[in-house]
């Protein structure tokens, strides 16, 4: 498994998580500005967060886990 990876592209203002390398098939969309993309086999290749430094993100008290990592 790759090492996630987090880049930042200001000419578009997008900050962006990978997970995995591959072709997205799906996302969600887990609140506004933030999405996670999905393989076609269902497994998370990475999280975009558009517009990341024009809003505030609230991050639950609750750890975040993400399985396999």
């Amino acid at each position: 498994m790759p090492k996630p990876r987090l880049m930042y592209f200001p000419d578009k203002d997008i900050l962006y998580l990978w997970f995995a390398d591959g072709k997205e098939r799906a996302s969600v969309e887990l609140r506004p500005h933030v999405t996670a993309e999905y393989d076609a086999k269902g497994a998370l290749l990475g999280i975009e967060m558009l517009a990341p430094f024009k809003f505030q993100l609230t991050v639950s008290q609750k750890p975040l886990v993400v399985v396999g990592w």
